[in-house]
């Protein structure tokens, strides 16, 4: 675990500002892992396929270098992303 101490003037506005710095980037990573489904669900009802098993061949070489299935392979791992960097912000807590 990361431990950050803050020691300013006025903790308590300071807490307040980071505090409404995390939400804001808990909102947008909600944001964007929604957009990135829905692309996502674009690419499945184009080709009647789940993401994860479509990823997992790709992965595999059986699909080819499509120019659709490599914007799809990289929604994946952009959706991967987003859910780590998700994950990590919502281990962070304020002490006060």
């Amino acid at each position: 675990m990361v431990q950050v101490i803050v020691r300013p003037n006025n903790k308590k506005d300071v807490l307040h500002l980071l505090e409404e710095s995390v939400e804001r980037k808990k909102f947008s990573l909600k944001f964007a892992i929604n957009q990135t489904k829905k692309e996502l669900s674009r690419f499945e009802r184009r080709y009647k396929m789940k993401t994860n098993s479509f990823y997992k061949k790709f992965q595999q070489g059986l699909l080819g270098d499509k120019p659709d299935f490599i914007e799809w392979a990289g929604e994946k791992e952009i959706l991967n992303r987003l859910k780590n960097q998700f994950n990590q912000i919502q281990e962070i807590s304020f002490a006060h």
